[in-house]
């Protein structure tokens, strides 16, 4: 006869919200950009700067240079020789990345000029290869190991800027042992140091000295007490990710104490990349922050590197008028101060802080992620059939396990789910933990869930267990995304970024359209929204090349070319057959990674950098 002991399992349950970058590091760093910012001449930024910035000029891909010799030597130093690789392939990821997303067209041959002028006040000017091989590179950054106290992960800038476009030339990022113990310790670690090296390179590209060049494209939004980006490409971008058809007020930046940060507001953006905070899950960068890139002058951005960001996604009830307020959402995602919760996502365990409007924001601890098994308990697997990675879910329940004489109960269990087709059921696996009658092992224990209640398995053992369901389609949607959504193999959360490959018309914002119902005049062929259509006219096919040799979706904020037509009578045409599933009548799931119009989601794998279904695991991630 078993002991009726009860044994409860204590968990460390870490917080998961870090500073890519916090403002102490700023103070030092905004004060050598501010001094080499008046020794250019960019002190006070003029109308002639900008016209500077608009000069025509072909795009070519931007070239980024990594000097990666102070931080290799600064690691070996340390005794971290063991860490020279896992950078390489990070900065060699984070560069890829950057250069897919954006070209420049200043004049090239100004950059070793402008960049010999400073040589003797620093090292950070001064970059380890040759003068010639530094005249094909657009931007060079000094990457560096740097020493700090606190919960930062890294930190970066600009430093020297072109002398016609003030864009910038070179730059410095600083890796923290902050940020480089949390990479070591994850099991996707290539994956965190990219996500934190993208975002504060983004820092050096455009996200800084926003109230300094950028001065035009910012407003005052006194009802939220923020500024907000009110760029042409940014306000095209936004109005269409939040479905608004008439004004829209701007999209929110980060207020920093009374100033103009760098980064957009947490607030109201959550989960994108350049907010300030990262968390458990990858941060997901929007079509804004391509749109910021361009509005800053400097850039042409590919807007395939676009992820699958979905924060706030048609938020506004007025959508003539959409405005941010200082308004919580309604209903409230989580109750303030609560822990110990399933997430929404229903992959990991979360609590409920507050935003800077003191509105409730979940959070999931950054040890509770169901894609993460290296920081559960190892009882979890051994007594109570949990599983990570994959279709992980986070169970809820009473899950019993006798052995040793002593029974066993767990409440959180991370498993595997499958949502069937139709969403109107799903099964939860708990591995090797079915029970006989007698209490030996049967292999896998299945649970049906058909609606919202509790359902009890192992019923033929004395000691049952019991899982709560949830409203099947309320729990496939918000596990997997709503058929149609994005969708990307859960390998791409962890090895990659998933991203939007194929891009259809009626899903990009329209440049010229946005500028009509705006009042800056319409195009051939463009109306006001709402207004009475102009009788169908011509239109010309545009042709868009890519001097880059990779196949780049046409801008979606400067103009995507459209089919010509011949008459200003419609024909009907046949559909050309797609190599996907097609969506059919009776609203089966489309393919993997396929949304109803047909846009395809892929990952961009760190292993090559080219889009794919799935990616594999890196050599360089410590698992």
């Amino acid at each position: 006869m078993f002991a009726k002991n009860l044994i409860t399992l204590a968990i460390m349950l870490s917080v998961a919200s870090i500073c890519f970058a916090c403002p102490e590091e700023h103070d030092e760093e905004m004060s050598i950009m501010n001094q080499l910012d008046k020794d250019m001449g960019f002190e006070n930024i003029t109308e002639k700067h900008h016209t500077d910035r608009r000069r025509l000029a072909s795009f070519r891909p931007l070239n980024i240079y990594f000097d990666m010799s102070e931080i290799e030597s600064s690691l070996k130093r340390n005794g971290m020789s063991d860490r020279v690789q896992f950078y390489r392939k990070t900065f060699a990821i984070v560069g890829k990345w950057w250069m897919g997303a954006l070209k420049v067209n200043d004049d090239r041959s100004e950059i070793v000029r402008q960049i010999n002028r400073y040589r003797s006040q620093s090292s950070d000017y001064r970059f380890d290869i040759s003068a010639s091989r530094q005249a094909s590179y657009d931007l060079l950054i000094k990457v560096k190991l740097c020493q700090n106290k606190g919960r930062a992960l890294a930190y970066a800038g600009p430093r020297v800027r072109h002398p016609t476009s003030q864009r910038p030339i070179t730059g410095t990022c600083c890796v923290l042992p902050y940020g480089d113990a949390n990479f070591k310790k994850a099991k996707d670690s290539v994956n965190r140091g990219v996500g934190t090296i993208i975002h504060e390179f983004g820092h050096v590209i455009s996200f800084i000295s926003f109230d300094r060049y950028q001065r035009k494209n910012i407003q005052l939004n006194r009802s939220i007490n923020r500024y907000e980006w009110i760029g042409p490409k940014v306000m095209a971008a936004a109005k269409n990710y939040y479905g608004c058809r008439g004004s829209f007020s701007g999209v929110p930046i980060q207020n920093l104490d009374g100033n103009i940060g760098g980064h957009w507001s947490e607030t109201f953006l959550s989960d994108e990349l350049m907010t300030p905070t990262t968390g458990a899950s990858p941060e997901k960068v929007s079509p804004m922050t391509l749109a910021l890139c361009e509005d800053s002058g400097w850039y042409q951005a590919n807007y395939s590197y676009t992820e699958n960001y979905s924060y706030g996604k048609g938020q506004f009830a007025n959508k003539s008028s959409c405005k941010f307020t200082k308004s919580c959402p309604s209903p409230a995602i989580c109750r303030s101060g609560t822990s110990g919760f399933v997430a929404s996502n229903m992959r990991g365990i979360g609590y409920c802080a507050q935003d800077a409007n003191g509105c409730p924001q979940e959070r999931v601890y950054s040890n509770r992620d169901c894609m993460n098994g290296t920081q559960w308990p190892k009882e979890h697997a051994q007594y109570y059939g949990a599983s990570y990675g994959g279709n992980c879910v986070i169970a809820e329940g009473s899950f019993v396990s006798v052995g040793g004489g002593y029974r066993r109960t767990g409440t959180q269990v991370s498993v595997q789910a499958r949502c069937s087709n139709s969403r109107t059921s799903y099964e939860l696996t708990f591995k090797k933990f079915g029970k006989d009658s007698r209490g030996n092992s049967t292999g896998d224990a299945s649970v049906t869930c058909t609606r919202a209640g509790t359902v009890k398995f192992n019923t033929s053992y004395k000691y049952s267990s019991s899982v709560k369901c949830y409203d099947p389609k309320t729990f496939c949607g918000n596990r997997f995304g709503s058929i149609g959504q994005a969708k990307c193999d859960d390998t791409c959360t962890m090895n990659g970024r998933c991203q939007k490959v194929g891009n259809s018309r009626r899903e990009l914002w329209d440049y010229d359209q946005w500028k009509c119902d705006n009042g800056r005049g319409c195009k051939s062929g463009y109306t006001k929204t709402g207004s009475k259509p102009k009788p169908k006219v011509t239109v010309r096919t545009r042709t868009s090349t890519s001097t880059s040799g990779m196949a780049l979706c046409k801008d979606p904020v400067t103009g995507v070319a459209r089919k010509p037509k011949t008459s200003t009578t419609p024909k009907p045409r046949t559909p050309t057959p797609r190599t996907t599933t097609p969506t059919t009548r009776t609203r089966s799931p489309p393919a993997f990674g396929t949304g109803n119009s047909g846009t395809q989601w892929k990952c961009w794998c760190y292993n090559n950098y080219r889009n794919s279904s799935s990616c594999p695991a890196l050599a360089e991630d410590r698992d």
